[in-house]
């Protein structure tokens, strides 16, 4: 995406404002197992916020308040770069359960793993029992298929490309997700409930 000047100049000035008068915590540190885009991006940050300050601005035809946040949108956009985010990522879908506090897991119907892989592969058909699954990826939204297992012939071409398109995709830098690049990618076999 390129950049226009004038966002890029608004941006830089909020920047600078916000990092004067030390808005949204900027002076905290972040304590251990967590990290701020504001430092994750490095030399790269004026350009990632700016352009998070133009998707906005592209969707919403206005600059938003940075320094007041007032809208949901607003604090989401700061949120990226001056919010401690855990590093290992509430994002990723295996590590789902760890943010569910212990004495309601009883209440939620966890779905078996019955095979994992840090590779874009697909699991022995002999090591799995015949049935329904879904096959999984940790990592991103839509990355998620039913399957029956043993898979015929004609679905393992089409599936192995999926988990490797899966395994190839990234978040767009433009968004400043930064926390999803961070995710081990895995491919998964869960029960189907």
């Amino acid at each position: 995406m390129k950049l226009r000047p004038e966002v890029k100049e608004f941006a830089d000035n909020q920047l600078l404002i916000i990092e004067k008068n030390k808005h949204h915590a900027i002076d905290v540190i972040p304590p251990r197992g967590f990290q701020r885009g504001y430092d994750f991006f490095g030399d790269a940050l004026s350009e990632k916020f700016a352009l998070s300050v133009q998707i906005y601005s592209h969707f919403h035809k206005k600059f938003p308040n940075l320094i007041d946040p007032q809208t949901f949108t607003e604090k989401q956009l700061l949120y990226k770069f001056f919010g401690a985010i855990q590093e290992n990522s509430p994002s990723n879908k295996l590590a789902v359960m760890d943010y569910v506090p212990k004495k309601f897991r009883h209440c939620i119907n966890i779905p078996k793993i019955f095979w994992i892989s840090n590779k874009p592969e697909l699991p022995n058909c002999e090591d799995i029992e015949p049935g329904h699954y879904y096959l999984k990826s940790n990592y991103g939204s839509a990355t998620n298929m039913p399957v029956v297992w043993p898979l015929e012939r004609q679905l393992t071409a089409k599936t192995t490309r999926a988990v490797n398109k899966w395994f190839r995709f990234h978040h767009s830098p433009d968004h400043g997700l930064w926390w999803n690049e961070k995710i081990i990618r895995s491919v998964y076999l869960e029960e189907h409930l």
